[in-house]
């Protein structure tokens, strides 16, 4: 497993998101929502289309880790 360095503005967001969501520690939620954000862009190269509803979720997701305001 890799080690990566957090912005501790960003690691506050990350953590407050992941007892929101109740996830077990700030790790497991990173490892989710990168898992999920890697899932959409191989989606993407693929050619598969993304729906609306999908590019909202996407921006959220993206907003809640701190990449977008």
């Amino acid at each position: 497993m890799a080690a990566i360095e957090i912005d501790d503005a960003v690691l506050a967001v990350l953590a407050r998101r992941a007892a929101e969501k109740k996830f077990a520690d700030v790790g497991d939620y990173v490892r989710f929502v990168l898992g999920q954000i890697a899932g959409e862009i191989e989606a993407l190269e693929r050619g598969t289309r993304l729906t609306e509803d999908d590019e909202e979720d996407i921006r959220e997701r993206l907003k809640s880790l701190g990449y977008l305001e």
